[in-house]
């Protein structure tokens, strides 16, 4: 049996280790971190004990590979997908705006929501349609901002605030006017055009670390597969366009057929930085999200999610014994420290829940993500195309090399995917 070494236990290592499984492959992942599993787990809270995801993970019903991934590590176990889309828009001082897109006749049903949102004007909702409708045929300049695009069909401020804003900023984890136009476009295309409905929010049914770390780890280990963790790859060595040598803090490893690297940006340069193009080390711009596990002594929110409207934090995620407040493109308040944030927390909170007392209070616990995704730009966009390694065993995956899609954990996982089928063609 032939052996694909899979550098990363991330979503892309495991989609790929996944994908070499079902195709008889023995593989064996090297994870530098102790368990398997990368930004998508928990860890236990030192005040509730309670497991918390390491930030809000939300899923689009488009996520194909995703939810395929899902159902083949952990097929007894549920996600919670909502039928058609709600979404409950919070001002301060509390005030609700509850939008609907119902489930049925796509794509009549996206006009009658938009027809019926009462937020934006006549004209807002006419120009929104009508741009929405150009991503069948209109294709962006590669150079063009979202900022810039969304100025090109005369949108007005109601529609970005309270659509694009709504859904590009947390997608794109960048700026209006630093994402590239491209990037916003494959998304929508992705929820709206493509996929019927592929705009509906799909929410794991628990924590993810018994949800899918578990899941994945039992999957991968019951194939006659390895794991090692804590095994971080020191440097590889390659001759004549040939892997041969994988020299890891604990081993060296020479016998495999292939190997695939599903590393971070950041961290692949460190042992294969002669093999990278310049382009792309110099786009590479990480990007910050903040998250904040809130628990109450009183229940606050009614629904399971809820955007924000002008908050410092983008949503609230509603689990029961807690909330989840998420900022997406957190440059701004990154370099707080952790008490500032947690009062920030609670001040945001009670201006959109009126009635709210500090003493409410119990604990809040900040997760800062400096590096949670890259800066979606059209400058590293075209360096992602322009990337074409030629090695004769060896593949990358990884959430940033998806042309034109942004670092989510479909793009993780569809790449992992790509990668382990040209591995497979590779080795035939």
């Amino acid at each position: 049996m032939k052996k694909i070494v899979v550098i990363g236990g991330g979503l892309a290592g495991i989609s790929a280790a996944v994908t070499l499984i079902k195709n008889n492959i023995s593989v064996q992942i090297l994870e530098a971190s102790p368990k398997i599993g990368g930004r998508a787990k928990a860890f236990k809270s030192k005040t509730t004990n309670i497991l918390l995801d390491n930030g809000q993970h939300l899923l689009l019903s488009c996520y194909k590979d995703t939810l395929q991934l899902f159902n083949t590590i952990n097929p007894n176990k549920k996600y919670l997908a909502f039928n058609g889309l709600t979404l409950p828009f919070i001002f301060k001082g509390g005030k609700k705006y509850i939008w609907k897109i119902p489930n049925k006749y796509y794509p009549f049903n996206l006009l009658s929501a938009l027809s019926k949102f009462k937020l934006l004007s006549s004209i807002s909702k006419l120009k929104l349609s009508l741009q929405l409708f150009t991503l069948i045929f209109e294709s962006s300049a590669k150079n063009e901002t979202v900022e810039i695009w969304l100025k090109k069909f005369s949108q007005e401020e109601d529609a970005i605030k309270y659509f694009w804003e709504m859904i590009g900023i947390g997608a794109l984890n960048s700026s209006f006017n630093q994402a590239g136009a491209i990037y916003f476009r494959n998304i929508l295309k992705e929820m709206f055009i493509r996929n019927k409905a592929g705009y509906k929010f799909v929410i794991p049914s628990e924590n993810l670390t018994d949800y899918y770390c578990l899941g994945a780890q039992n999957y991968i280990l019951s194939k006659g597969n390895k794991i090692n963790t804590s095994e971080r790859v020191i440097s590889l060595i390659v001759n004549n366009k040939r892997l041969i040598k994988i020299i890891t803090n604990k081993n060296t490893f020479t016998e495999f057929d292939g190997a695939i690297i599903t590393l971070p940006l950041h961290s692949l340069k460190k042992i294969l930085f002669n093999h990278i193009p310049r382009g792309l080390l110099d786009n590479y711009i990480p990007s910050a999200i903040i998250s904040a596990h809130v628990f109450l002594r009183r229940k606050i929110l009614k629904h399971e999610y809820a955007y924000l409207v002008d908050s410092e934090f983008d949503w609230a995620f509603n689990h029961g014994e807690y909330l989840t407040l998420v900022k997406s493109a957190a440059d701004s308040l990154i370099n707080l420290n952790i008490d500032t944030l947690k009062e920030l927390v609670k001040e945001e909170l009670k201006k959109y829940f009126p009635g709210l007392m500090s003493d409410d209070f119990d604990s809040i616990e900040i997760i800062k993500e400096r590096r949670a995704t890259f800066k979606a730009t059209p400058q590293f966009s075209s360096a992602v195309e322009n990337f074409k390694p030629n090695f004769e065993n060896l593949e990358f995956a990884g959430d940033w090399l998806i042309p034109n899609l942004p670092a989510t954990m479909e793009s993780a996982v569809r790449s992992g995917r790509l990668a382990a089928e040209k591995i497979l063609e590779k080795i035939k």
